[in-house]
C-alpha cells in the first residue's frame, strides 16, 4: 500500500546554497507495508537505495538503472520488514543536484538519507578494474549517523553483474534481517561459515567460431568423444560460436569447384578459439591463341590432365586444373614452341604463340633403291656351284649290300619367294673306278629345311642304270655366300633295288 510520510529535517548549510530542497518539510510516498508482528503504532522503517553512479565502468545509464532495480529487488527480499523508497520517491533530490551526491561520502549521505525519512540509506557504484567489474554498496543508520558497512561483487561481463548484485546484497543486507523486529536473537553464536553444498566444478568447455569463404562450404568437424554424434559434426560455413568440449578438433571444409582443406585447431577452457579459412578455386582458365591458326597444341596440367588441338587464330578458353601447365606448339616448317605456366584458381591466363619458319626448307625425301642383299630377302635368284661328297649303301633284290662312295660338281640354278625357294640343279658325280653318274633334281625350301625329288643315272662297263631319287636335308645359310648343304636320299633302281646315300656339301650362291 502507498504511505504519505512527511519528515522535518534539519539540512546542512551546503545543500541549502545549492537550492537542493525548497523547503524544511520533505513529504515522500513510500511503497511497502508494515512489517509483521510490530504494533500498530509503531511506524514501519525505511530504506533509500540512491541510483548506483558510474565510476569509469563503461556503463550506460539504463544498465546503471537496472543494477539499482536489481538491489532494490534484493533487499525487499532479504529485507521484508522494511519498506524500500522507491526511485519516483527520491528523483527530486537526485534531479536537483547529481554532482552533490556523486560526490559526497559518509556525512553528506547520512543528511540526504534523513532528508528522506530514510532511516537507513544505501548508495553504491559500479568501477572496471582491469577485466572485471566491481560492484561497491556502502548503507549508513541515518539515525545514528553510523557507517554499517560495505559489500563488493565482481562480474566478469555485465550478464554477470546480477549475480554480483545478488552476492553483494547478501552480504550487506545481512545484518539488518538478523535484527528485524519480533525476530528472537540466536541462542549460541553461529558457525563462522553457512554450511551450503560445495560449489560444483563447471564442465571445462570453450568456444569454437569458424568463417570463411564460400558461405555455406561443407564443414566436417571431428573432435573429441563428447562432442557432437560420437565426436562428428556435419555443418555449413559460417558454424559458431558454439560452446563445445576443450581439445583439439579437426576441420574439413569443402565445397564444389573448390579445393578440400584441412586444419586442425585447439579450443581451451573458456576461451573463444576463431578460425578463418578461404577455400581456393580448382580450376582456372587458360587464354590461348597465335599463329599460324590450326597449329598442332598440346596441353599438359596436374591430375593427368591433357587437350590436344588446333591453335586458335582468335583466344580460346581452356578450363584446367589450377598450377603448373605446359604447352607445346608445333607445325611442319615452323620452329616449335614449348611454356609452361602457373594457372591460379579461379583466375585466367593468356598465352598467345607466333611460330617462325624454319631457316632452310626441309630436305626432299628420296626414295632409296634397296641394296641387292635386302631386295633378295623378298625375291632371289641364285646360282649355286657347289661340291659334294656322299657315301651309301647299295641293296640289290637279293638283299646282298655294297658299300659305295660318291665326289661330284654340282650347278644350281635357284629362285627364292619369300619364305619359299625352289632350285634346279644338275650333278656330275664320280662313282668308283669308270662310273660316272648324272643327278638332275630339284630342291623345294620351307626355311632351313628342303626336300629334294630327282633322278639318277648311273654309267659304267657300258652299261646306264637309271634310278629314282628323294630326300630330305637341311642348308645352313641364306641368300649369297656360302652354303652348308646336309641330307639324306633313297634311290630306287629298276628290280627292286635299293640304294641310301648320305651326303654333305659346299656351296657358293652369287
Amino acid at each position: 500500500m502507498s504511505i504519505l510520510r512527511c519528515f522535518p529535517v534539519d539540512l546542512p548549510k551546503g545543500v541549502l546554497r545549492s537550492g537542493l530542497v525548497p523547503a524544511l518539510l520533505v513529504c515522500a510516498v513510500v511503497w511497502g507495508k508494515p512489517a509483521l508482528g510490530s504494533a500498530p503504532d509503531e511506524p514501519s522503517r525505511t530504506l533509500a537505495i540512491l541510483e548506483v553512479q558510474e565510476a569509469e565502468s563503461g556503463l550506460s545509464d539504463a544498465q546503471l538503472d537496472a543494477i539499482s532495480d536489481w538491489v532494490r529487488g534484493a533487499a525487499r527480499t532479504i529485507l521484508p520488514h522494511l519498506t524500500v523508497m522507491t526511485r519516483e520517491n527520491q528523483a527530486v533530490l537526485l534531479e536537483a543536484n547529481e554532482r552533490a551526491i556523486e560526490t559526497c561520502v559518509h556525512d553528506c549521505e547520512v543528511q540526504i538519507g534523513r532528508m528522506l525519512g530514510a532511516d537507513y540509506m544505501v548508495t553504491g557504484s559500479v568501477t572496471r578494474f582491469g577485466g572485471l567489474l566491481v560492484l561497491t554498496l556502502r548503507m549508513h543508520d541515518t539515525a545514528r549517523a553510523a557507517f554499517l558497512g560495505q559489500a563488493r561483487g565482481r562480474a566478469a561481463s555485465e550478464e554477470e553483474l546480477i549475480e554480483a548484485v545478488e552476492d553483494a546484497g547478501d552480504t550487506l543486507f545481512a545484518p539488518l534481517a538478523v535484527a528485524a523486529p519480533g525476530r528472537p536473537a540466536p541462542a549460541a553464536p553461529g558457525p563462522l561459515a553457512e554450511r551450503r553444498p560445495l560449489p560444483a566444478i563447471r564442465a571445462e568447455t570453450g568456444r569454437l567460431l569458424v568463417e570463411g569463404e564460400p558461405v555455406g562450404a561443407r564443414l566436417e568437424v571431428s573432435g573429441p568423444p563428447d562432442y557432437g554424434r560420437r565426436g562428428q559434426y556435419s555443418t555449413t560455413l559460417p558454424y559458431g560460436p558454439e560452446e563445445v568440449p576443450s581439445g583439439t578438433y579437426l576441420l574439413e571444409i569443402s565445397a564444389d569447384d573448390y579445393e578440400t582443406r584441412e586444419k586442425a585447431v585447439a579450443v581451451h577452457s573458456d576461451r573463444t578459439a576463431l578460425v578463418e579459412i578461404e577455400l581456393v578455386r580448382s580450376e582456372g582458365v587458360l587464354k590461348l591463341s597465335g599463329s599460324p591458326s590450326g597449329a598442332r597444341v598440346e596441353v599438359s596440367c596436374r591430375d593427368d590432365f591433357g587437350e590436344t588441338f588446333g591453335l586458335p587464330s582468335e583466344p580460346y578458353a581452356l578450363l584446367v586444373p589450377r598450377g603448373r601447365c605446359t604447352i607445346k606448339v608445333g607445325r611442319s616448317g615452323y620452329e616449335p614452341a614449348e611454356r609452361t605456366v602457373q594457372v591460379p584458381g579461379g583466375e585466367e591466363v593468356s598465352v598467345r604463340f607466333a611460330l617462325e619458319h624454319t631457316a632452310e626448307d626441309p630436305a626432299p625425301v628420296v626414295a632409296r633403291e634397296a641394296p641387292a642383299r635386302e631386295r633378295r630377302a623378298l625375291s632371289e635368284r641364285l646360282f649355286h656351284l657347289g661340291l659334294s661328297l656322299s657315301s651309301g649303301v647299295f641293296v640289290p633284290s637279293d638283299r646282298s649290300s655294297t658299300g659305295r662312295a660318291s665326289v661330284g660338281l654340282h650347278l644350281t640354278p635357284s629362285f627364292r619367294w619369300h619364305f619359299f625357294m625352289l632350285d634346279l640343279g644338275l650333278g656330275a658325280l664320280v662313282e668308283g673306278p669308270g662310273a660316272f653318274v648324272l643327278q638332275p633334281a630339284g630342291r623345294f625350301y620351307l626355311g632351313p629345311v628342303f626336300a629334294r625329288v630327282g633322278g639318277r643315272l648311273t654309267a659304267g662297263d657300258g652299261a646306264a642304270l637309271p634310278s629314282f631319287m628323294t630326300g630330305l636335308g637341311v642348308q645352313l645359310g641364306r641368300g649369297g655366300g656360302f652354303h652348308l648343304p646336309v641330307g639324306a636320299d633313297l634311290h630306287v633302281y629298276p628290280g627292286a633295288h635299293l640304294a641310301v646315300d648320305f651326303s654333305l656339301g659346299l656351296a657358293y650362291a652369287f
